[in-house]
């Protein structure tokens, strides 16, 4: 009976000791798993900060492309195909001008422009206004938000190094 309960002592004295092991084991899968866990959240956040940029530029784009349905015409020669394209595209680049100035102060306009292809031979044949927006990274940044440098694997997470939005209206 004595021998039985030694052994039994022996036996929790040594789970004992393997659940100190296991909780190092755990404890260490841990920190290994700890950095990629805190890298794709980053990743994340930064991804996420990008398409809402990406969002601010297309609305800006829409909001420029969308303002020739208020462009009144009542006072705008039909004959006069020039004077019509020219309304149009300052009216639209106003537009824009105003909406782009609103973006946040990390973003710093490249191009902001509308066109008018595809005039034909008077106002009526105007079919389509194209409006384009496109941001750098501000302050001489090479990225829109901080990257990690991971030495031979790069910038870390990758960015674009532009963002653009593009609309077209047809009236």
């Amino acid at each position: 009976m004595l021998g039985g309960i030694l052994d039994n002592c022996r036996s929790l004295r040594g789970f004992n000791v393997r659940s100190q092991y296991v909780s190092g084991v755990v404890a260490l899968e841990f920190l290994l798993i700890l950095p990629l866990i805190i890298g794709l959240l980053y990743a994340g956040l930064v991804y996420g900060v990008l398409f809402l940029s990406k969002v601010e530029l297309q609305r800006a784009a829409d909001g420029a492309a969308a303002s020739v349905y208020y462009l009144d015409r009542r006072n705008l020669n039909p004959d006069d195909v020039d004077g019509f394209e020219v309304a149009v595209r300052d009216h639209a680049e106003t537009a824009l001008e105003r909406s782009s100035s609103l973006l946040s102060r990390r973003l710093l306009v490249d191009v902001a422009e509308c066109e008018t292809p595809g005039a034909g031979d008077s106002a009526v044949d105007v079919v389509l206004l194209k409006c384009n927006i496109s941001v750098i990274p501000s302050d001489g940044r090479v990225s829109f938000l901080p990257q990690l440098n991971m030495s031979f694997l790069g910038s870390f997470p990758p960015q674009p190094a532009t963002l653009s939005a593009t609309a077209a209206v047809t009236f």
